[in-house]
């Protein structure tokens, strides 16, 4: 080979050479160019510049605290028990079983779709509607507390009482958002595990101190207490209580922006959720209907809301209530922090 020809493949080796250290000095500097890009990967960055979109938020979440986020934003076996006196009243116990059994099925093909749209367009938005929600429960739960222990306070009785207590709560709830974002995923693995304990604890408490009702009772009475057409119908009525366990996962792809390796991240985290909630609120909803006794009497309470009157029959005790009752409010007020999170992504 010529001496011409030498120096030439020494010229172009250099040139690729300096290329390539080049466009590592870039993919550097755009990892790592602005606090907002914190916490990305490649993958995110060549994500977000494909969509024509700029980073915004830093990436704190990773995989065990994005599940933690989706399954304290959801409270799904807490929604069970905050939503149980409408199956019970329209569908009765079979009607609440049933209807969690279908919704499962369904909702798992919904969930999948999504997933597989979160990992092609990791990109952020967001929804309201269950901030205030979640404030007003959180009011109700701490008013039904305090009337186990004083049913005869006029103002405990009152409508605004709750309600001031729901605009505690979402006040609350923005002070640690605008304050302690870093805290963030601290807060949700905390929360995490209160979410599996307090689960095990009113589990195993209702199962060991409850009359148990037989099988073929409770999956196959189906009850019309509203006063419908049909029992059909009322079970159709009724099927907030197994529904509203299996809407809001998409919560995590709302905050798909805040996620390390998204693309990667948010549908593992997502079905991870889904699949590990859903078990958890049908095992509960299969202990309340066992375990409910007598559902006219549960269902015609009225200074109580019905799994605050099963766990008092349960355990006998307002002390035991009241235990069983607080880390609900502590997981729906995570749900609150969480959902404001997941809001101010439409702002």
């Amino acid at each position: 080979m010529s001496s011409s020809g030498d120096a030439s493949l020494r010229k172009e080796a250099t040139h690729t050479h300096v290329d390539q250290r080049q466009l590592d000095g870039e993919l550097h500097e755009l990892e790592f160019d602005s606090p907002a890009k914190e916490g990305a990967t490649a993958y995110d960055i060549h994500d977000m510049d494909a969509l024509g979109l700029a980073p915004t938020f830093r990436r704190r979440f990773k995989f065990v605290a994005m599940v933690g986020f989706c399954s304290t934003v959801v409270v799904a076996w807490q929604n069970t028990l905050t939503n149980l006196g409408f199956g019970l009243l329209d569908g009765g116990t079979g009607g609440v079983f049933w209807t969690f059994v279908f919704g499962l099925i369904a909702s798992t093909f919904l969930y999948l779709t999504l997933c597989e749209l979160s990992s092609s367009f990791p990109t952020a938005g967001g929804w309201q509607t269950t901030v205030a929600g979640c404030g007003v429960i959180i009011g109700n739960l701490t008013k039904y507390c305090i009337v186990l222990y004083h049913p005869d306070i006029a103002a405990i009785n009152s409508q605004w009482f709750p309600t001031l207590l729901a605009i505690i709560a979402l006040l609350l709830g923005g002070i640690f958002n605008l304050y302690l974002t870093k805290k963030f995923p601290v807060l949700e693995g905390i929360m995490l595990s209160i979410h599996w304990a307090a689960w095990l604890a009113i589990v195993v408490t209702l199962w060991v101190t409850s009359p148990r009702g037989k099988p073929s009772e409770v999956l196959f009475t189906f009850t019309n207490g509203g006063g419908w057409s049909s029992a059909g119908g009322a079970t159709l009525v009724g099927v907030l209580t197994a529904w509203s366990v299996f809407v809001g996962y998409d919560s995590s792809v709302h905050m798909t922006e805040n996620a390390h390796d998204a693309s990667r991240t948010i549908p593992l985290s997502l079905m991870t959720a889904f699949g590990t909630n859903a078990v958890l609120a049908f095992i509960m909803a299969v202990t309340l209907i066992f375990c409910v006794g007598d559902v006219d009497a549960v269902t015609a309470e009225t200074s109580l809301t019905p799994f605050v009157v099963i766990f008092y029959n349960s355990t006998k005790s307002k002390a035991g209530t009241v235990t069983m009752v607080v880390p609900v409010i502590l997981t729906f007020w995570s749900a609150l922090v969480s959902q404001l999170a997941t809001a101010s992504r439409q702002l």
